[in-house]
């Protein structure tokens, strides 16, 4: 599309073709800004060739005159790249100023190298048609942006070099066979130029068109994300009240608060408990990763000794371990490890580990937990004696809604976003996660976190930062 036809689309508030248009101008204005050391060295040299072995008086005056159409192109393009919306009248100044600096600049260089080739007289001219042709490939490599921009341009430096091979034909006392051979040649080299041009113009309106798919393309990804979290948000949000609403009557009734409960039916209502249990943590997971999906989850930071933490997720996470006959241990506990930290998430880290090296250790294993400082660093560790990890699964732990399968049945339950929320969480407090496991022999999940050295209680007042 050329630029009366996009400055025409514009201007009738055609979003489309506004944008096309300002993307093809931004990219001919950093280019012709980009590439300002270059013409000023290519215009110095061939301004001194010309003014040792011709007229140095005249090679000036054409010099000057070529830096007056590059200052005039320079603010040309501060214009152009300063413009940030296009109205009727704005459209028509900038096509005006286009045109009018393509026609400025190629009509300097094309009068300087026919004035050279005037004061060469008679011969084969090389120096002028060379430096014709050489801004002929530039303009096709650089000035492609808008087709008839490119093809005003180009047009006068073709007639420019067509007149000066013709121009000895025409005045020759005696044509040559080297004049014919000139004009011909400078003819063939033209057809070579033109077809630069089609490619290179080719090239860029491909490459035009792959940005528009590609920006489609992320406009279509960024509203099925926003789809996805306001789901997610209604969702979690709608099932939350309802369901602990039903979760806290189970509670008073397995509790016997509510009155004794029939032994008949007692295995049911447990059943029901723990699944209403394990619902309302799926929920507060997708909960969790929306805010952080959203930078919306904030941390009270303060100075925690890692082993409380950690005993305190231990304990809560007991009764599960008990239910599967599975065990939990302490072993090297160091009591003195201080960290900064939001205590509610660190334990949901500790517990989010424990819960998954519970899910997958068989009956009568032990897990252990250990609390140590590693260098400046406080570290914890939780090993289990389960079936370990795969290696073509180890790049899905930390991943969002991955849950690994063994390879004889599913052990594990949920949406598999503990692991993915636990690293998350662990990345806000600017620690490490990581694991070690053997397939076969069990699994060792680590955390490390930045020791505070020098202070052993916490700060008078929590610290607020959002999450990474």
């Amino acid at each position: 599309m050329h630029a009366e036809r996009i400055a025409k689309d514009a201007s009738g508030h055609d979003p489309a073709a506004h944008d096309d248009f300002k993307r093809r101008l931004n990219d001919y204005a950093c280019i012709g800004r980009k590439l300002f050391w270059q013409r000023f060295t290519s215009y110095s040299a061939i301004a001194l060739l010309a003014s040792i072995f011709y007229d140095w008086k005249i090679t000036m005056l054409c010099y000057l005159l070529i830096w007056l159409s590059e200052f005039y192109d320079q603010r040309v393009f501060t214009i152009a790249l300063k413009t940030e919306t296009f109205d009727r009248r704005a459209l028509s100044s900038v096509r005006r100023n286009l045109f009018l600096s393509t026609i400025i600049s190629a009509c300097v260089i094309s009068f300087f190298c026919i004035t050279i080739a005037v004061l060469q007289g008679p011969t084969s001219h090389f120096m002028p048609i060379f430096v014709l042709i050489a801004a002929a490939i530039f303009a096709c490599m650089n000035n492609y942006q808008f087709v008839p921009i490119l093809f005003l341009r180009l047009a006068i430096y073709l007639v420019s070099i067509i007149v000066i091979a013709a121009r000895d034909i025409v005045l020759a006392d005696q044509v040559s066979s080297e004049m014919w051979i000139q004009l011909f040649t400078t003819i063939f080299v033209l057809s070579f130029i033109i077809e630069c041009a089609r490619h290179f113009l080719s090239f860029y309106n491909e490459k035009i068109n792959q940005l528009k798919v590609l920006e489609r393309e992320h406009e279509k990804a960024k509203s099925a994300a926003r789809a996805k979290s306001e789901f997610l948000s209604i969702v979690s949000h709608e099932l939350r009240t309802p369901l602990t609403s039903i979760k806290g009557s189970l509670d008073l009734i397995v509790g016997g608060i509510a009155g004794p409960v029939p032994e008949s039916f007692r295995k049911i209502l447990e059943v029901a408990h723990r699944n209403s249990a394990r619902l309302t943590l799926l929920i507060q997971d997708l909960l969790d990763l929306q805010k952080m999906g959203d930078g919306k989850m904030s941390f009270a930071f303060a100075d925690l000794r890692l082993d409380q933490v950690v005993s305190e997720a231990v304990d809560e996470m007991q009764a599960v371990a008990e239910r599967r006959s599975i065990g939990i241990r302490f072993a090297d506990v160091d009591e003195d490890v201080i960290i900064s930290a939001d205590k509610n998430r660190l334990k949901q880290v500790v517990t989010n580990i424990l819960s998954n090296a519970v899910k997958f250790s068989d009956p009568n294993q032990t897990v252990t937990v250990s609390v140590h400082r590693n260098g400046s660093r406080g570290c914890f560790s939780i090993r289990d004696e389960g079936i370990g990890i795969p290696d073509e699964e180890k790049d899905k732990v930390f991943s969002a809604f991955q849950q690994l399968d063994s390879s004889d049945h599913r052990k594990a339950e949920g949406l598999g976003l503990g692991m993915h929320i636990a690293a998350r969480i662990v990345e806000a407090h600017g620690g490490r996660i990581g694991f070690d496991s053997k397939l076969g022999k069990g699994t060792t999940f680590f955390v490390e976190l930045d020791e505070v050295t020098g202070r052993h209680s916490a700060p008078a007042g929590n610290a607020m930062r959002p999450a990474a």
